[in-house]
């Protein structure tokens, strides 16, 4: 992955965050089901087309002397070759990060299979068809925390969820600083009332401090793992 590709890419995600949390900042406390797990449409391509008039197996990858390609319904999808346009192919349970950029799912009537993919600065969709048992996607026994896509679409996912849990502690502050305004502030206007708004306000700088940490060092990381385990897929399964 070209590193420029990977740092436009970041930004995109750096910004939805900073969005996120002043969308937060507004509200009130909101945990890790509070992020929206927005689905893309994929883009309409036309499908690959084999060319053959015979009928197809679809329990398998079939061969057109150049490629492998799996058949589904009347279209044919390449097995280990990119591709952008995966509209025509059912998904059986689907794991993807917050936002449905990057994930993988199990192809329906294919357990052996699975559909992978990233979605790139434009917002297009790229998408890879590999087996459940590839070492590239699955990972290698014995690896800590695994080098699999799987692998790192998980690590995403946790990364994501530790920065949430933040930006619900800047809501929490946030939300506890409204109060002690609203009910010991008013009344009061004493030591008590200044402690209480301090108190509030610096849990909001901490949650902001640690949500942006999480953000920069974990989330956008783990991001690149998934795209350039992607690439490492197409260059290694023509």
């Amino acid at each position: 992955m070209k590193p420029a590709k990977i740092l436009a890419r970041s930004g995109i995600v750096l910004l939805s965050a900073f969005c996120l949390l002043a969308f937060q900042l507004g509200t009130s406390a909101l945990g890790p089901n509070g992020l929206a797990h927005a689905g893309q449409q994929f883009p309409t391509v036309v499908p690959v087309d084999p060319g053959f008039d015979e009928p197809f197996d679809e329990s398998a990858p079939i061969a057109t002397g150049f490629e492998n390609y799996i058949l589904i319904g009347d279209q044919a999808f390449p097995v280990g070759e990119e591709f952008l346009d995966a509209s025509g192919i059912p998904l059986g349970p689907v794991i993807k990060d917050y936002f449905g950029w990057y994930g993988y799912a199990t192809i329906e009537g294919h357990p052996d299979l699975r559909l992978i993919w990233y979605t790139d600065i434009s917002g297009q969709k790229h998408h890879l068809i590999v087996s459940v048992t590839d070492p590239l996607f699955a990972g290698n026994p014995g690896v800590d925390n695994g080098d699999g896509f799987e692998d790192y679409v998980g690590q995403l996912i946790k990364a994501e969820d530790a920065a949430a849990l933040s930006l619900g502690g800047i809501g929490s502050f946030a939300a506890g600083a409204v109060y002690a305004e609203l009910a010991v502030c008013g009344p009061s206007a004493g030591a008590g009332c200044v402690a209480a708004v301090v108190t509030a306000v610096v849990g909001v700088v901490g949650a902001a401090i640690s949500f942006v940490y999480h953000t920069i060092f974990k989330v956008l990381p783990a991001e690149r793992n998934v795209v350039e385990q992607f690439d490492v897929i197409d260059e290694a399964r023509p």
